[in-house]
């Protein structure tokens, strides 16, 4: 019996019985799910109020306030606190469960005849006077009011001819106008009602353009309260001056107005309101004008004028329950009330009863265990041909139905497959030749053709498969063109789970070799059997243990009898197989016991038709044996066999769909598959969760093509074409208000937008799906491109890329708020690349730019990735396509697929897939179009695309445009089936260069399954969405600091010149590139950059005239031109600028001209030019000159004042100096006024600060490193020298904060940032960084630097909620079992010749991981190592526990002493960089090293001598305090390789430049205890270098493979594999192995069992001879030869190796 708790102390077994009996709740984290939330709920008081009005007994305006007690209703009401004036012609009012709200009305006097008022009540004292909130926004009277429990809403009005409503925030109890065009201007005395959801707007009275009594009903959505209000309704009768109150499913008001004196209700249902109303009750007694409020059982009627024209004072109640009934009297008003307000915290669905909050278990029914697969048996192929018939087992005697064909004809294969799918493996799609290919046929969607998936290993046929759930397994066969038979031993496996992948290979374990072939099978869940089979025959049964894979099939049973071209099936007992021997044709059955496995086969059956070659397939309780013959004579003959009476003869069924010889079978319910479906179990899903059923919700079915050329007219125009996805038909709608053509789409779920046009342009047009309208929409896009693409999601359209006029072809996104469509776009993005030309498709969190034309020949084709939620882009992978502009793009959820582009006279067919789920791969290619088209565009719904129309011969001449050219069809096709076109739809206007739009593009259904919700297990806390913090990246992210431009930057792609954004926080990472340059521009250098707390904005002085800036809260996005400096003031270079938050001042430069003996660059200027922010697209206007004229200054400043500081007079003879002059903001006409002086000349350094004082940095003429302290508030002094730079610079940038500042670049330092520590100004500032690109003569700022006010401006500075949300997401698997270090090793970097990736040069980046749990699998590409230099060859590395790091070479000769970490807690993301490591830049080093500290020793570097001898340690512990000197080697070596245990690190071989030969045998102990040196021991038995290292464990290391001496031109490669005993360490090291193949430049790394090697060449310097192999040596039979493994995903040499168990580590 099940625990019944999950307290106190419990056994495994007590677990394990739960967990049987799904009574075990897996808890990860302290949050469960939960079915569903019930909230808590406090009701307000049991009461009703009716307040103010009029009555005919002389009070004409009442203030009085009228309280009914629900619970004692038939009592008469009590006066309460009054209003504060007297109030007539008014109705309704609102609340929630504290207070009540009146809104507006007629006050007794000529000055307040329209109230602007809103006064409030306070239920829970109720007695004092109400309280005056928020006013209308005008005022109002006869107007109406309802509300839900946050926000009440006024509108109507008699005499006022205006349709918007007031909003009432009760948090506040401020208003303000929503919905503008909520209500019929001027239309008053609306009776009100609602629910939580909706407000009602009922009736009313008059209006200019219809005066008189209304029907009307107008719904307002509570939810959307600024859209359009809708129709409703309407009621039998008009109405007005009447009233109404409700619960949360109906409405109730009575009908009154003018002569009706009414007694009638009449009810609105919520759930039907588009329903006219029905009429309920009567009330009592017959009146109009009367208040009402009620509960949400009751509904009060009360007050009101009699027909007699008397005030009534009587009330009556509707029972909700009992509507149709007379409503009862209830207690009566103290006194008559007309035209009043009436307001209850019970009415419109508000809590009637108070409960805490709670939540419902998760439990859900599911549904029996499918042992299964579906009821059906497939026969596919045969003699070379595509066909599959499919078995219905549930009605055998039919013929089988033909299903999608396979993607080849196909032959003697072998077939296999699991619950879900079938797989045809290898065979031969000809006579002679045997094929690799595999095709995986979807149960679920058998209708379409066979999807080809990953290949066998090789090429095979006469083969047979076999599998379980998991995995098939294909064996034997040959490999020989026919009619030759050459038998193969080879076993391949394919991982269901990775089926795009090659087949792995198992080696050749399927003996004897002669029964390799033609062969049966069948198995179950444990074993494969492959039975009979060869020439000659055999009767051997082989057994796969699938548990152990790898090792030879072992002989069981035999068959009966030999057999050979036999078929095989079974269930999960016994395995059954037709003993077909040759053209002989045997009709005997035998059965093989899998639990008695090694005896003789039982004879069984007999079949009927003397039939060979047949294939079989099955259930688990019947045998089907199908087909059989060859070309010219085929059968199609199914014959059963009855597993519960295998004696007896097979019975004969259905015949297949096709005669089918030699063809492959498989089925989801034979041999280890089907069984007994489990019963239904209520299970506890508190852990995992689940779906829920919410459906998703599309727009209407249609998509539109707009615009374009039409036949007989080579101009724009305006024409709109519906196409009917549900017919696939063609309609003509309205046409646009203009001509447009070479348009793209983007779309919502309920509105199409049309942009990029052709002339270019920054107009769009909206299409309302609902009515098939258009709206213009001039000037709304932020970018006037032509030949743009574009995608979009349910909340935004995006526009990239594209050809602007006077620019050229650009990368910019600009983004289109389909909420707010007519504020403008804004820029996002960019693409990785400037392009055109391109189109789109996406799902609901990415967008894919594919093909186009670009100004880089290497991106033609390009895939540029969005991603939605960051609006950033990714490159990741070039597409299949051509890179031709003119593509076109549709898709669906899952995939999306464009057709080839079009140049000129070319036109394409071709469509290209892309797999979203896969997108690093590129596209594949799917189908062809009926017809080639050019100038098409994409439309799709959910399950179909099209191409639509287009030319049919090219792009044509403007003038060319006859029918001839042109194609009027939209030829679609099935995303079910995509390998072949569907069809096309009706015959439409001839069309070419147009747009195209609808409701189902870009997947941008709406809800859709969820998960259900989820709470916090100790207290039921939901999860919650936050705020959004504020952007303004000074309050909400002041921690990044970001340099602009620069000399030594790169070129133009995608941005010249980016910033590098330095995160402070985080400040020994690498800088990361932003933003660059804005066209025409596209550079940035010798600028100067100044900004606020939300911009920067740089300037080239004379370079460049145009301001650029960059938005730091989207600081991806290209930097936007401003304004221009001012025109006739003379500009230089070496410009300096400082600001505050309002302005920003550019000073100083040098003028361009020759000077007799001087050359160049002479006379300085002294202009001061300041520039607004506020209105930074106005020119900069000049304010005064400095004292002095000056180039190659520095400048910082705070608030109240600014500081140019040093700088050079005249270029030409370098003059320096100590000059510091200061800059009055408030005063900036008037000069500057001499400060200082320095303490030594400068000129060309740098300067940065904070509030309250300047550092001048490289103080020394023409730089330096000296630092001086400028203190603002004695700036009259010499400045203070403090502490130095760590590296002399100058031509640098700089940026900072109120703490620290950051010296960046120069031209001999380039990448190095150096930081002071404002608050330590005597040290040496600290190295930091790197920059990612090398900078000289650039800008800097941040938002925080100097003076800039990092306080948060209420009004702006919001920071946000912040989200409530349990620590992991779903889908996650159960268990989940952190990653373990130890289990995996990583191969980083290298050079490589694979054409398949990007590389910068050779060099290759990218981290490859191997699993040592599964080594047979391919390595998987983690993240990536960058130096700031691109170190990524000739790498060393070693590890901790924890880390792993590498040193190396980067190419074109450059040397570095960085080291680059990978953290293996998160080995996708890039390594980050830790700086002087090692005491000298070099590489080809020796890494050793155990869990505490890394060595790396020897090495080749700049200088004499070029092979080094030092040694480094880097401290793991402290590893961004670089490396430590700890002596050296006993001899300058590099291409050495590193072996380390715990005690002893061991450095091994290598190249000696000194020595003759230059080949060492050397083998080096460093004794980690007593680092100071090394002692020689060994030696290798071989001379070697650039051999694999780092693999061995705790007692013996191994040197692996190599270069030898040889021909100095092309030096062997080796095998050697040679094993230094650790005990034993002055003995040569001992020949083991060998390696599978000679190679140099190979890594190795390991764990305490087995060694790994990977990579190199087999051919010195020969990268075509690059590999991929990985190598594995067994330590506990190091003779064997290594066995090859799973391989690097890519081929490279010169790598690094890491892993946290190499080296002996121990967790």
């Amino acid at each position: 019996m099940a625990a019944t708790n999950k307290r106190g102390v419990f056994s495994l077994e007590t677990v394990l019985e739960r967990q049987d009996s799904n009574n075990w709740t897996n808890i990860l984290d302290p949050f469960i799910y939960v079915t569903s939330i019930n909230p808590e709920q406090v009701a307000g008081p049991a009461m009703g109020y009716f307040a103010a009005g009029y009555n005919s007994g002389g009070y004409y305006y009442m203030s009085i306030t009228q309280r009914l007690d629900y619970d004692n209703d038939t009592s008469q009401t009590v006066t309460k606190g009054n209003l504060p004036l007297e109030i007539n012609e008014c109705h309704g009012g609102t609340g929630n469960t504290t207070y009540g709200y009146t809104f507006g009305g007629r006050g007794p006097s000529p000055s307040n005849n329209r109230l602007s008022t809103t006064y409030r009540v306070e239920y829970a004292n109720d007695t004092a006077l109400a309280s005056e909130k928020g006013s209308l926004s005008s005022g109002r009277r006869f107007n109406s009011s309802v509300g839900n429990a946050n926000y009440g809403y006024a509108g109507g009005g008699y005499d006022i001819n205006f349709s918007a409503m007031d909003k009432l925030d009760y948090s506040n109890d401020t208003t303000a106008t929503t919905n503008s065009d909520g209500l019929t201007p001027g239309r008053y005395d609306y009776a009100c009602t609602g629910n939580q959801s909706y407000g009602y707007f009922i009736g009313g009275y008059g209006d200019p353009a219809s005066p008189g009594a209304k029907t009307n009903v107008t719904r307002l959505d509570y939810s959307n309260d600024s859209a359009a209000t809708s129709t409703k309704g309407p009621l039998p009768n008009s109405a007005y001056t009447s009233s109404g109150t409700g619960n949360a499913d109906y409405g109730y008001t009575g009908r009154g107005g003018g002569d009706n004196y009414s007694s009638r209700i009449y009810r609105i249902d919520y759930a039907n309101d588009t329903s006219t109303a029905v009429q309920k009750g009567p009330l009592t007694y017959e009146a109009q004008t009367r208040v009402a409020t009620g509960n949400g059982t009751t509904g009060y009627f009360a007050g009101g004028f009699s027909p007699a024209g008397t005030g009534l004072a009587t009330n009556s109640g509707i029972d909700y329950s009992n509507d149709t009934a007379t409503a009862s009297p209830k207690g009566g008003l103290v006194i008559g009330c007309s035209y009043g307000f009436n307001f209850s915290p019970r009415e419109y669905g508000l809590p009637q009863t108070s409960s805490a909050r709670s939540v419902n278990p998760a439990t859900q029914l599911e549904p029996p265990a499918q042992t299964g697969g579906p009821a059906y048996g497939y026969v596919a192929g045969g003699d070379y041909t595509q066909p599959v018939s499919r078995i219905d087992f549930a009605n055998d005697t039919a013929t089988a139905s033909p299903r999608g064909a396979l993607t080849s004809g196909r032959s003697r294969g072998g077939g296999t497959g699991n619950t879900s799918y079938g797989y045809v493996t290898g065979g031969v799609e000809t006579p002679v030749d045997p094929t690799s290919k595999v095709d995986r046929i979807d149960y679920s969607n058998d209708s379409s053709t066979a999807s080809p998936k990953g290949k066998l290993s090789a090429a095979r046929k006469y083969l047979g498969s076999v599998g379980n759930a998991n995995y098939g397994y294909t064996g034997g066969g040959s490999d020989a063109p026919s009619p030759t038979y050459a038998y193969q031993s080879r076993m391949d496996r394919i991982d269901y789970a990775n089926d795009t992948a090659t087949a792995t290979s198992l080696g050749n374990i399927f003996v004897p070799l002669t029964s390799s072939a033609q062969y049966g099978t069948a198995g179950n869940l444990n074993y494969g059997y492959m039975a009979g089979g060869g020439f000659p025959r055999t009767s051997i049964c082989r057994r796969i243990d699938y548990a152990n894979d790898s090792v030879a099939a072992s002989p069981k049973g035999p068959l009966s009898q030999e057999a050979s071209d036999n078929a095989g099936t079974g269930n999960i007992n016994f395995g059954y197989f037709q003993t077909n021997q040759g053209y002989q044709s045997p009709t005997t059955i035998c059965r093989l016991d899998y639990a008695n496995d090694t005896n003789t086969a039982s004879p069984k059956g007999p079949l009927v038709a003397t039939v060979y070659r047949r294939t079989a397939t099955g259930s688990q309780s019947f045998g089907y044996f199908c087909g059989g013959g060859q070309q010219p004579t085929k059968y199609s003959f199914v014959e059963r066999i009855d597993y519960a009476n295998d004696t007896a003869t097979a019975s004969p069924k259905g015949n297949l769909a096709f005669d089918q010889g030699r063809s492959q079978s498989f089925s989801g319910q034979e041999n280890a598959f089907g069984g007994t479906p489990s019963a239904s179990k209520l299970v506890d899903k508190g852990s995992d969760g689940y779906l829920d059923s919410t459906p998703y919700s599309y727009g209407p079915a249609y998509s539109y093509v707009v615009g374009g050329w039409r036949y007989g007219n080579a101009n724009a125009t305006s024409t709109i074409t519906r196409l009917n996805w549900s017919n696939n038909s063609t309609q003509s709608t309205t046409n646009l208000p203009n001509t447009v053509q070479k348009t793209k789409g983007a779309n919502s779920k309920d509105y199409g937008y049309i942009s990029s046009t052709y002339p270019a342009s920054t107009h769009a047009w909206r299409i309302d799906f609902s009515t098939d309208g258009s709206t213009y929409l001039p000037g709304v896009m932020a970018t006037n491109g032509e030949y743009r693409g574009a995608v979009s999601n349910i909340n935004y359209g995006y526009w990239a890329g594209g050809s602007v006029p006077s620019v050229g072809v650009v990368s910019t996104v600009d983004r289109l708020d389909f909420a707010n469509d007519t504020s403008g776009a804004v820029i996002k993005g960019p693409l990785g690349v400037q392009v055109y030309g391109t189109s789109g498709a996406g799902n609901k969190n990415f967008g894919f730019f594919g093909g186009g034309n670009t100004n880089m020949p290497s991106s033609y084709g390009n895939i540029n990735k969005l991603n939605y939620a960051n609006d950033t882009v990714t490159r990741p992978n070039s597409f299949a396509g051509t890179g031709v502009p003119y593509v076109t793009g549709t898709g669906n959820a899952d995939y999306g697929y464009f057709k080839d582009g079009t140049w000129y006279q070319a036109v394409k067919s071709t469509v290209y897939r892309l797999d979203y789920a896969n997108d690093t791969l590129g596209g594949s290619s799917r189908l062809n179009l009926y017809y080639a088209v050019g100038d098409a565009e994409g439309a799709s719904s959910e399950s179909q695309g099209a191409f639509c129309y287009g030319f049919t011969v090219g792009r044509p001449s403007p003038g060319y445009s006859n029918a001839t050219s042109m194609h009027y069809y939209a030829q679609y096709f099935n995303y079910s089936n995509d390998t072949s076109m569907a069809g096309q739809f009706s015959p439409s206007s001839y069309h070419a260069f147009a747009g195209a739009t609808g409701a189902r593009h870009n997947d941008v259904s709406t809800a859709g399954p969820t998960y259900i919700p989820r709470v916090r297990f100790i207290d039921s806390k939901a999860e919650e969405q936050g705020t959004s913090p504020s952007p303004n990246p000074a309050y909400s992210n002041p921690s990044m600091a970001y340099t602009i431009g620069g000399q030594s930057q790169p070129g133009p792609l995608p941005y010249a010149n980016p910033a590098q954004r330095i995160d402070m926080s985080n400040d020994t990472a690498t800088a990361v590139a932003k933003a660059g340059a804005a066209p025409p521009t596209d550079r940035l250098y010798y600028c100067s950059s100044v900004g606020n707390r939300d911009y920067a904005w740089t300037s080239m002085g004379a370079t460049r005239s145009n301001v650029q800036r960059l938005d730091y809260a989207n600081d991806s996005a290209q930097m936007v031109n401003r304004c221009n400096r001012q025109p006739g003031v003379q500009l230089g270079y070496n410009e300096r600028a400082t600001g505050n938050n309002d302005y920003g001042y550019f000073s100083g430069g040098n003028i361009n001209y020759t000077i007799p003996g001087c050359g160049y660059y002479a006379p300085s200027l002294s202009k001061v030019n300041r520039m607004t922010y506020a209105s930074d697209t106005t020119n900069t206007v000049f304010r005064c000159n400095t004292s002095y004229g000056s180039g190659g200054r520095a400048a910082c400043g705070n608030s109240s004042y600014g500081w140019w500081i040093g700088g050079s007079y005249t270029y030409c003879n370098n003059y320096a100096s100590t000059y510091v002059e200061r800059l009055d903001y408030s005063n900036d006409t008037g000069g500057t006024s001499n400060r200082g002086p320095l303490t030594n000349p400068m000129s060309y350094g740098g300067a940065q600060g904070n509030a309250n004082n300047g550092w001048a940095l490289a103080v020394n003429p023409y730089g330096g490193t000296k630092v001086d302290r400028i203190t603002y508030a004695s700036d009259t002094t010499t400045a203070a020298p403090k502490g130095n730079l760590s590296a002399s610079t100058r031509y640098q940038a700089t940026t900072g904060s109120q703490s620290f500042g950051y010296n960046c670049g120069g031209p001999s330092v380039e990448t190095i940032v150096q930081r002071v520590d404002y608050s330590n100004d005597t040290a040496t500032a600290t190295p930091k960084g790197p920059l990612v690109w090398r900078l000289t003569h650039g800008g800097g700022a941040s938002a925080s630097e100097n003076d800039i006010a990092v306080t948060p401006n209420p009004a702006t500075d919001i920071p946000g909620e912040p989200g409530f949300f349990a620590p992991y997401q779903p889908p996650f698997p159960f268990p989940v079992q952190s990653s373990n270090p130890f289990n995996y090793g990583y191969f980083v970097g290298g050079s490589t010749s694979d054409a398949s990736i990007p590389v910068t040069g050779a060099s290759y980046s990218r981290v490859q991981r191997i699993d040592y749990s599964n080594d047979t699998a391919t390595a998987s590409i983690k993240g990536r190592v960058v130096h700031s230099s691109y170190a990524t060859e000739y790498l060393s590395g070693t590890s901790s526990v924890t880390h792993g790091y590498v040193a190396g070479f980067a190419p074109s000769n450059y040397y570095t002493n960085q080291a680059q970490r990978i953290d293996y807690a998160n080995d996708t993301s890039d390594g980050s960089p830790r700086t002087n490591v090692l005491a000298s830049p070099k590489a080809d080093c020796a890494a050793v090293g155990n869990k505490n500290f890394g060595y790396w020793a020897g090495g080749a570097g700049p200088g004499s001598p070029y092979a080094k001898s030092d040694i480094s340690r880097l401290d793991f512990s402290n590893d961004t305090g670089g490396g430590t000197p700890k002596g050296y080697i006993s001899q300058g070596r590099y291409a050495l390789s590193g072996i380390s245990n715990q005690s002893y690190g061991y450095i091994v071989g290598g190249y000696q430049t000194d020595t003759s030969p230059d080949r060492s045998t050397k083998v080096e102990r460093l004794d980690f205890s007593n680092d100071t040196g090394t002692t020689l021991k060994g030696p290798l038995a071989s001379a070697r270098h650039q051999a694999g290292g780092g693999i061995g464990n705790a007692n013996y290391g191994y040197s692996v493979g190599g270069e030898i001496t040889g021909n100095p031109s092309n030096p062997p490669t080796v095998t050697t594999v040679e094993r230094i005993d650790f005990a034993n360490d002055t003995a040569t090291a001992a020949p083991k192995g060998p390696l599978s193949q000679s190679r140099w430049g190979l890594e190795g790394t390991g764990n305490q069992s087995y060694g790994y090697v990977a990579g190199g060449e087999y051919q010195y310097s020969d990268p075509y001879s690059q590999v991929t192999t990985i190598d594995r040596i067994d330590f506990s039979n190091d003779t064997a030869t290594a066995s090859p493994k799973g391989n690097l995903e890519h081929k490279v040499r010169k790598l690094g190796a890491v892993s946290a168990a190499a080296a002996a580590n121990s967790p």
